[in-house]
């Protein structure tokens, strides 16, 4: 509701309604700021599902704890900033010839313990 522009009391009915048909817990896309989540967390009769990451953020886990937030959930946003590197990396090699974006790789030895685990 929220993701498409609906308003915060249309999300706040629509979310209340998932807790009274026997959910875990609300999810609202596009909750994405203090004052929205805030209100959420008071207004929901359940617990508060949010997703992060979709745009960068300046909420924490501990900020998201404290507004009262019970579950996080990243999505897809790690895939999509490996992706971002990823295209960079393309970029790079295709415009400058250069190899720079090697500088922060994680070594062969650390992701192959990774992948032992």
């Amino acid at each position: 509701m929220l993701l498409t522009g609906g308003p915060l009391d249309e999300a706040v009915r629509r979310a209340n309604a998932y807790p009274a048909a026997g959910a875990d817990c609300a999810f609202v896309p596009g909750a994405a700021d203090a004052a929205t989540i805030g209100t959420l967390v008071r207004e929901l009769d359940g617990p508060l599902n949010v997703v992060m990451g979709l745009t960068g953020n300046a909420l924490s886990l501990a900020d998201l704890r404290e507004l009262g937030v019970r579950r996080v959930t990243v999505g897809g946003s790690i895939a999509r900033a490996m992706y971002a590197h990823l295209l960079d990396a393309a970029r790079e090699l295709a415009d400058r010839g250069t190899f720079s974006y090697a500088e922060n790789q994680i070594s062969q030895t650390d992701l192959n313990e990774l992948f032992r685990r």
